[in-house]
């Protein structure tokens, strides 16, 4: 079995709902208004075919970039939120952002043990009905490595399902909702782009 990562639910978030997460560079709670949702985009994966005992390299999912391209600028407007479904016979490691190992308790520091770094199998979430997912915002996009645990030489599979969503960031909100939010009188799912599966 995996490491200890916490199921989200299968359904995903409605537009409409608020979001909120920790602006590292601030030092404070922001939050997002969901608008509208496209999906799902469906992103499947194979890896090279490795001996049991070993890793893959490490792939990083720089396309899976949530941004509206207006002129020559990016506009990082938009959010995505990936179920991620993992084939049978692998372990498979989360670096979110791609650069940090993903900690089984939302540690992300550059290198930490192998047995506290957050990782998913089959029966965990599967392949072909994934049941952890994970935010990705501008610039935080995932990466993945896997290691063969079948007793055979394989390819690791896994599946990305993506729902790309458009924000409304908190400069745009209304003063009255920020205050709802903020007493939490007005519900917002907590989420971390930093990645939790």
């Amino acid at each position: 079995m995996g490491g200890a990562l916490p199921p989200v639910s299968l359904k995903w978030p409605e537009p409409g709902g608020y979001v909120k997460y920790w602006d590292s560079i601030a030092h404070q709670v922001r939050f997002e208004r969901l608008e509208f949702r496209t999906f799902p985009l469906k992103y499947p994966f194979r890896l090279p075919t490795t001996a049991p005992g070993s890793k893959t390299n490490r792939v990083s999912f720089s396309d899976l970039q949530p941004f509206e391209q207006t002129g020559s600028a990016a506009v990082p407007n938009h959010r995505y939120y990936a179920f991620m479904g993992v084939s049978p016979g692998a372990k498979f490691y989360l670096y979110h952002p791609y650069n940090y190992q993903t900690g089984k308790f939302d540690q992300r520091v550059e290198n930490i043990q192998e047995d506290q770094t957050g990782d998913l199998e089959y029966a965990d979430s599967p392949y072909d009905a994934p049941t952890r997912g994970l935010w990705i915002r501008y610039n935080s996009y995932p990466a993945v490595e896997a290691l063969v645990t079948h007793f055979q030489n394989i390819a690791p599979s896994f599946l990305l399902l993506v729902a790309k969503y458009l924000v409304v960031p908190q400069e745009e909100l209304p003063p009255a909702t920020l205050q709802l939010l903020r007493s939490g009188q007005l519900l917002s799912m907590p989420v971390d782009a930093g990645g939790q599966l």
